[in-house]
């Protein structure tokens, strides 16, 4: 009986240590743009401008660009140059709208930028994150309004 006690305990206390907290997120608005953003719940807004917003914390950033839909952004061309002097980054994954690094340190593998393009409410988007996981880059764009 205390053996079976132990081993819920323990179950519980596992679940409770892996709880993610990268999805708690808060929204936030541009007034100029209309436009709405869901970021993870640790991180600030660090800078904010007519075109731009960025968020930092825990070591990790995530940028907004935008601009009017007809002028849109070379994702390919602003990712060369973010990544132009840097080394140990490895393309994982390129598209038309999404283009993923990592970091590969033996098995060890970590995000490291991230760009993908939206489109929404006549704006054309350019989202950078570092640090962030593919899935949670997704949840972010995936809440542009």
């Amino acid at each position: 009986m205390k053996q079976k006690i132990l081993y819920i305990i323990m179950i519980v206390i596992t679940l409770f240590a892996c709880k993610n907290k990268a999805y708690d997120m808060i929204e936030y608005k541009n007034s100029e743009t209309s436009l709405c953003f869901n970021v993870p719940s640790y991180m600030h807004k660090s800078k904010e401008d007519n075109s731009s917003m960025l968020f930092e914390g825990n070591g990790k950033f995530v940028n907004f660009m935008w601009n009017k839909s007809e002028n849109g952004w070379d994702i390919d061309k602003f990712s060369q140059k973010m990544t132009k002097d840097s080394e140990g980054l490895t393309l994982v994954e390129k598209n038309d709208t999404l283009i993923v690094y990592e970091i590969h340190k033996g098995v060890v593998t970590m995000p490291a930028l991230i760009f993908s393009l939206q489109e929404r409410n006549g704006y054309s988007i350019l989202v950078t994150t570092m640090g962030i996981s593919r899935t949670n880059h997704q949840t972010i764009t995936s809440s542009i309004k």
